[in-house]
């Protein structure tokens, strides 16, 4: 388990602990790659969005069994739930859309699952799942 906070100076952190932990369990480098990105997305927004101006404690941790990792991550932002977030519009050229607005896009896109549930004591745990038998 790694405890931070919301700085986005801490991102290369997590971003070195999840790939360690995928890493060790001989997942393709594509699968490792795809994995950070979308916690690296994930925890952007909790930074970003969640918190914003004020800094608060962001906690990830990383378990597996035979068929799935799991990613936990937790915080104790505004209430959000990204999974009632509708999916990104890709239409159009790059030029025509906004900028930003891709993160849930590729969280979406590079794990298997996504469940959000409000913590009892206030603040949002983001729970992402990829299966470790055929990998996207």
């Amino acid at each position: 388990m790694l405890q931070t906070t919301s700085d986005i100076h801490n991102l290369n952190t997590i971003r070195n602990f999840v790939e360690t932990y995928a890493s060790a369990l001989s997942m393709s480098p594509e699968a490792v790659y795809g994995i950070v990105l979308a916690v690296d997305e994930a925890v952007t927004n909790i930074i970003l969005h969640g918190y914003g101006a004020i800094q608060g404690p962001v906690e990830i941790e990383l378990t597996h069994d035979s068929q799935t990792l799991t990613i936990s991550l937790r915080d104790q932002a505004h209430l959000f739930d990204p999974t009632k977030v509708p999916p990104a519009s890709l239409s159009g050229s790059l030029e025509e859309r906004p900028l930003g607005g891709l993160g849930l896009h590729f969280i979406r896109h590079y794990t298997d699952e996504l469940i959000h549930r409000a913590l009892p004591g206030g603040g949002n745990e983001l729970i992402l799942r990829k299966h470790l038998q055929g990998e996207k």
